[in-house]
């Protein structure tokens, strides 16, 4: 190593002083650095390229005799001894502006003015030795020739770098970690090359050294400026940002506050437009905008409604510098398909944001309280969208909303709940009988056990005092008894219970109540209801201290869902809770009416199912195989009254060829009105839904499905391609499989909702 500097350390010297020159320039033009700091900086690398240029010199003009030579030996050994102390002045100068800005030291310290007084007394011993010879001399041939005084030229530098290191050490933690450690090298590693060039005479070990440092200070102040910049510039832009986000919360707090006290002037509105807000930035955000157009549907959405709070649309219009809060207001009324006003827009023609207005507003509408009706249910809004999806919605964003529903996808998503404001979680009063009623609660096959107490009101000790409960279904699990409510949720009710053996049948088939007068282990205020299901048929049992009443239920059919809610008279119900038990899984429920069956037609190639509920039954899988039919006749239950209630098929692989098979893989599934899953991880699905002329609207649609009719699937099958073609009351469906799996014994079920499929034939 010693012998490669020896033999290149001139080319060295070159290249580290004009690196050092360079940076010195780039100091110069730099703006982002103090002016103390920046004389500190050039002063540095200036004197460290000075340093070398002047120790390159002594170099090449040694042994020469000539007049330059001899000038330009004692010149350059001049300029070396006393930029080696400049250098190190500088660099005092250098970390004392450090410490005392960034370190934040109070004052400069003793140590840094004692550095300054000794280098002045080198330089002061310098300029003596150049007629003592203190440090050096040089012979009659030119060449240096270390002085009896050598070393202490060596011992004051050393000594004004170890000053500088106990500073450094000292307060190292007052710099960040890189730049202390850069002023660590400075001082560290000359001094280890001063002690090696004792003994490595004739190489310059310390100056290179010492000047390879001045380098490493520059790069590290860079890093450090740009890294302060960052930060100034981080802060501004943080700044800025809380600036408009402050304004932005003062124009939504400005917005919102508008806006709610218009809806507030309506029971009924009263909260609508910020509802429709937040249902249409959800809608944005699922479709994919970023986060201004979603702030600007949001907004937009927000002041929809401005005109039928009796403020002129033109308000918003003068508002410049946010002209889209116009559009919603002006043409959220505007129908898909062309038949809306105020312009009779179709289409794209309608502005983006009123599109998505309009399927938040329907929704709000849909799901609140007005005075004519209460909140429909959400089945019934999601069959809205889906009917409405291309004539009053845009499709797309009409599938957001169903997808939504479906998932449950927003905070504000809720049925109607003002009637149930005074039923808490666990405890209610009823004064009037049925003047309260708790939500409904399913009866599955499982069964389910409820439990509460029931006590009599403070002023109704003489009047009669008892719990009930109501069995019925409906959409949205609560009973309803106005005609409206009573049409929208589909409700019926089979009958209701007392504790003491009597009841109401209503609309049930049948109803069996058996009362047991049997003391029982419970508390006069305690009560237990168990009830199961088995098809169409239900078991209710009652408990209370003084009997146990047994009720079985013949309900219209097996496709009714059940459920049970609680009521009374005079009296107030508390802790409520319900308890799953066991004990009744292969428990069977006589019958008391006949089962009904919609299957009892001509039974062809595979058996006929009744499909009750969502995919509660399907068919056997068939093996496809390219230009296979399958020919069905499909009826809906007297149950179904929604689009999707009906006929569907599944595209899966398992082992046995089963749903239920091991290994079961689902590709896809398609219902006959046109709707898909999602795609999975081993398929993707292509659906193309037509309405064609013969289609005369979804009613009619739904009428042919009561009635009856003839369907046929067509399957074209292409190595890992399966095409699926149907047609069904004009209605014409294209699905595309594309299996992703590898597999290749593909099979196909028929499933659906609320129908029954009879004479299958496979062809």
């Amino acid at each position: 190593m010693l012998e490669f500097l020896r033999a290149h350390q001139l080319n060295i010297m070159v290249g580290l002083s004009s690196i050092c020159v360079i940076n010195a320039f780039f100091v110069y033009v730099t703006r982002t650095i103090s002016k103390q700091r920046k004389i500190a900086l050039i002063l540095v690398e200036l004197s460290a390229a000075l340093l070398l240029t002047a120790d390159r010199l002594a170099y090449l003009y040694r042994g020469d005799v000539s007049v330059l030579g001899y000038w330009m030996v004692r010149i350059s050994n001049f300029l070396v001894y006393s930029m080696s102390l400049e250098t190190i002045v500088a660099f005092n100068l250098y970390i004392t502006d450090l410490y005392m800005t960034q370190g934040q030291l109070p004052k400069r310290l003793l140590r840094m003015k004692v550095t300054n007084i000794l280098a002045a007394v080198g330089g002061v011993l310098l300029i003596i030795s150049q007629f003592s010879g203190l440090y050096y001399t040089f012979d009659a041939e030119n060449h240096y020739i270390r002085g009896k005084g050598f070393l202490l030229s060596y011992v004051i530098p050393l000594l004004l770098l170890l000053i500088q290191l106990s500073i450094i050490l000292q307060y190292y933690r007052r710099l960040n970690s890189r730049m202390s450690l850069s002023l660590l090298l400075f001082t560290l590693l000359p001094l280890v090359a001063a002690v090696m060039q004792i003994f490595a005479y004739g190489l310059s070990l310390t100056n290179m050294t010492t000047v390879g440092m001045a380098v490493v200070v520059y790069v590290f102040a860079l890093i450090d400026m740009n890294e302060m910049v960052e930060k100034v510039r981080e802060r501004e832009i943080t700044y800025l940002k809380e600036g408009q986000m402050r304004m932005k919360r003062l124009f939504d707090q400005t917005a919102t506050s508008f806006v709610d006290a218009l809806d507030a002037r309506d029971t009924y509105t009263q909260g609508h437009s910020i509802r429709v807000a937040w249902y249409a930035r959800r809608i944005a955000e699922i479709s994919g905008k970023d986060e201004d157009a979603c702030d600007e549907v949001y907004y937009a959405a927000l002041m929809h409604d401005i005109e039928r709070n009796g403020i002129a649309e033109s308000a918003l219009t003068r508002i410049e510098e946010f002209p889209f809060l116009s559009v919603g207001a002006h043409s959220y009324r505007e129908r898909y398909d062309g038949n809306g006003y105020p312009e009779q827009l179709k289409g794209e023609e309608i502005p983006e944001i009123a599109r998505i207005t309009a399927v938040a507003d329907a929704y709000d509408n849909m799901t609140s309280r007005t005075e004519e009706r209460e909140a429909l249910p959400e089945q019934v809004v999601r069959e809205e969208f889906i009917k409405e999806s291309g004539g009053k919605f845009d499709p797309k964003y009409a599938a957001i909303m169903v997808q939504m529903i479906q998932a449950d996808d927003s905070s504000f998503m809720r049925g109607n709940e003002e009637k149930y404001d005074s039923v808490g979680e666990n405890a209610f009063v009823c004064e009037e009988y049925r003047s309260t009623i708790s939500f409904g609660m399913a009866i599955p096959e499982k069964g389910v056990r409820l439990c509460f107490h029931a006590a009599p009101i403070a002023h109704s000790e003489e009047a009669f005092s008892a719990p009930a409960i109501i069995l019925f279904d409906s959409l949205d699990a609560r009973v309803h008894e106005t005609p409206r409510g009573i049409q929208d949720t589909r409700y019926v009710e089979f009958g209701e219970l007392w504790f003491d053996g009597h009841s109401v049948s209503t609309a049930a088939r049948n109803m069996k109540v058996t009362r047991k007068d049997k003391p029982m282990e419970m508390a006069p205020e305690e009560y237990t209801v168990e009830a199961l299901r088995r098809g169409d048929h239900l078991k209710v049992v009652l408990k209370s201290a003084e009997c146990e009443v047994e009720a079985i239920v013949a309900l219209l059919d097996s496709s009714r869902n059940a459920f049970l809610c609680l009521t009374g008279e005079n009296c107030a119900i508390e802790q409520l809770r319900r308890e799953h038990f066991g004990g009744w899984e292969s428990l069977e429920i006589p019958r008391i009416a006949e089962e009904i069956t919609y299957t009892n037609r001509l039974e062809s190639d595979l058996p006929n199912i009744q499909i009750d509920g969502p995919r509660q039954a399907s068919t056997r899988g068939i093996l496809l195989r390219d230009g296979m039919r399958i020919a069905f006749h499909t009826l809906t239950l007297p149950t179904a009254s929604l689009v999707w209630n009906c006929p569907a098929f599944v595209l899966f692989s398992s082992q046995n060829g089963e749903i239920t098979g091991d290994d079961y893989r689902e590709y896809g599934w398609v219902r006959f009105d046109g709707e898909k899953n999602e795609d999975g991880e081993w398929a993707s699905n292509q659906l193309t839904m037509e309405k064609t002329r013969e289609f005369a609207g979804w009613p009619a649609w739904k009428e042919a499905n009561k009635e009856g009719m003839e369907c046929e699937l067509l399957v074209k099958r292409k190595k890992k391609q399966i095409t699926i073609r149907t047609k069904n009351a004009g209605i014409s469906i294209e699905n595309v499989t594309t299996i992703l799996d590898g597999k290749t014994d593909i099979y196909l079920a028929l499933t659906g909702d609320k129908c029954a499929l009879t004479d299958i034939r496979i062809y």
